[in-house]
């Protein structure tokens, strides 16, 4: 077989708290495409799961960022990766369709549009019916977003503040399109993100007034400026 290259996948889950962490191991392990490697951070108390031990390397307390940046740094050949939450619902088969659309329209950041039974926090990202993909000015951080291995190069190590990493999305793309490098929503593969209600599990943190400050101190498009369609793909 014939692999278009090596995907890593990176994310958190709770140990102690409902989730579709085994929904999403199981999809992202599917690909017949890429050579695809996962990297689960579990988050809280309790025993990892027997058929997740393998795609687990870290247990403890930590924010999605900072764990990232551990389980990246740990080796790092991966032409793709992709950030990914723990409730969230993705389609048979989504990281070959979804790559298709990536390769094809040269997207170094993008994520899939949020389907329309989600939970929408900017309706920016919400599936746009009867077109592949557009070219933006935005991709959410979240709950997932793919990075190129080039895009990788210049974003990291992530910043650990904000640790909710809100704010990043209006910085980021600053620093990409000043490389050349573009930026898209595919929306022909979208994701279901209703499983849990957003900032539920912020108790220790304010998001909003944290991400404040980091806008203040870095360079960053206001929201009239991110929020743009740049070219659409049908």
């Amino acid at each position: 077989m014939n692999l278009k290259g090596k995907i890593g996948v990176i994310g958190v889950y709770y140990l102690n708290r409902a989730s579709l962490i085994r929904h999403l191991v199981k999809i992202l392990s599917s690909s017949q495409n890429w050579d695809v490697e996962q990297r689960w951070a579990a988050l809280g108390e309790g025993e990892i799961a027997p058929e997740l031990k393998a795609y687990t390397l870290k247990k403890g307390s930590f924010w999605k960022f900072s764990a990232a940046n551990q389980l990246i740094q740990k080796e790092n050949s991966f032409d793709y990766i992709f950030l990914c939450d723990d409730d969230v619902e993705l389609p048979e088969g989504f990281l070959d369709h979804y790559m298709e659309w990536v390769l094809k329209y040269g997207f170094d950041l993008s994520q899939p549009a949020r389907s329309h039974q989600s939970f929408i926090d900017h309706p920016f990202t919400e599936k746009i019916d009867g077109i592949k993909a557009r070219l933006t000015r935005y991709v959410e951080i979240g709950p997932v977003v793919c990075i190129s291995k080039r895009a990788l190069e210049l974003l990291f190590p992530f910043p650990e503040f904000p640790p909710s990493g809100w704010g990043l999305d209006y910085h980021w793309p600053l620093i990409l399109q000043k490389a050349g490098l573009k930026l898209g929503i595919i929306d022909h593969v979208s994701c279901i993100h209703n499983f849990r209600i957003p900032v539920k599990y912020y108790e220790q943190s304010n998001p909003w007034k944290e991400m404040e400050y980091f806008l203040s101190v870095n360079p960053h498009l206001k929201k009239e400026e991110a929020f743009q369609i740049l070219e659409v793909y049908v």
